[in-house]
């Protein structure tokens, strides 16, 4: 009885409020729709001639696994879960970069970790990796960029994301960087 009282207040509200609730739901699709569209059109009409990249400086990250709290394996599987969090087609997953972000204790997890990382191609199409065959068929057409770790991180956190860039630059910190 109480449930079909509910179902009908319920009811009753809609009824009175379709207008309403259309421009609220279509407010909020429209901006989970606009700032994935937004980061991808930014990239894709950034004309900027892009400088030579080297990156040889990763080979001479000093890395001293005896002070590291991570290990290599552990240091590899942080970066890939950071490619997969920058990679997700709904938008950046903060709270995973966060994560792994947090898991960092000393110089030399940051070191290992961002070694680990290396230089990984990074999809202005798809804004992170490679979307699959189709998808890779225009990626491959209008290129990639090579970006190490800082890059990738730069290029995925925005304006919004301050809470996940104070986390990260306190831990890039730790070895003299920040986005």
């Amino acid at each position: 009885m109480k449930e079909n009282k509910l179902l009908k207040s319920v009811g009753g509200f809609i009824a009175t409020n379709k207008v309403s609730i259309l421009y609220i739901g279509g407010s909020v699709l429209a901006v989970a729709i606009a700032i994935p569209l937004y980061k991808r059109i930014k990239n894709l009409l950034n004309f900027e001639v892009e400088k030579a990249r080297t990156f040889d400086y990763i080979e001479d990250i000093p890395v001293n696994t005896s002070n590291a709290t991570i290990t290599p394996n552990q240091a590899k599987i942080f970066s890939n879960q950071l490619v997969d969090a920058m990679s997700v087609s709904s938008g950046t997953d903060e709270s995973a970069i966060k994560s792994v972000f947090e898991k960092i204790k000393n110089k030399d997890d940051m070191n290992l970790l961002y070694k680990t990382f290396g230089v990984r191609k990074y999809s202005t199409i798809n804004t992170g990796e490679a979307s699959g065959v189709f998808g890779g068929v225009i990626e491959n057409t209008f290129g990639y960029i090579e970006y190490d770790l800082a890059g990738w991180l730069k290029t995925e956190l925005g304006l919004f994301d301050w809470r996940t860039k104070r986390v990260v630059n306190e831990k890039l910190g730790l070895i003299g960087i920040s986005i």
